[in-house]
């Protein structure tokens, strides 16, 4: 009876002992197998992320192709501070903004109060459309690449439509006649 409860004892140690190495084993597979799965997702992801960046350089070039010509025209613009081709610009700015604009006057000034040095000239715009349009229509003109300033905004309602009046101040490097 000695024996078998030494044998009942000794196999029950050793199924107890195989149940914990198996419990051991099926926990470090399951623990190397998520690693390799999330390495894996990591891996996709940061192909996604390379294949989306390699689409929004591809499609800066593009747009760089295409705008070509504006940009060479617009470094000519800049280049020459013509008041004239500052406003085909702007009218360009009111086209594109959707806006119905009139220049109303150019006033070339020898200086610029607040810099003496500064040579610049002031135009009279005015414009009519939505207030949404107008709006978007004075953001161009506040990030319009041409050094300038704007002074005056004013916007009124007049029955359905809406108006406003932008004084912009323009600076050039030679005086304007």
């Amino acid at each position: 009876m000695k024996k078998n409860a030494r044998y009942l004892y000794l196999a029950t140690t050793l199924v107890f002992c195989a149940a914990l190495a198996a419990i051991a084993a099926m926990s470090w597979l399951v623990y190397d197998w998520n690693e390799k799965r999330n390495a894996l997702s990591d891996l996709e992801l940061s192909y996604a992320n390379a294949a989306q960046k390699n689409t929004y350089a591809a499609s800066a070039r593009v747009l760089l192709r295409d705008i070509e010509t504006e940009r060479k025209q617009l470094g000519e613009i800049t280049a020459n501070s013509d008041p004239v081709e500052i406003i085909h610009f702007i009218e360009g700015v009111g086209k594109s903004a959707h806006v119905s604009i009139t220049i109303n006057s150019v006033n070339p000034g020898s200086t610029y109060a607040k810099d003496p040095s500064l040579n610049s000239f002031v135009i009279a715009i005015t414009g009519t459309g939505s207030f949404s349009q107008l709006n978007h229509f004075v953001s161009l003109l506040e990030t319009i690449p041409l050094p300038s300033l704007i002074e005056k905004v004013k916007f009124e309602k007049h029955d359905r439509d809406w108006n406003v009046e932008v004084l912009i101040r323009v600076f050039t490097e030679e005086a304007q006649s």
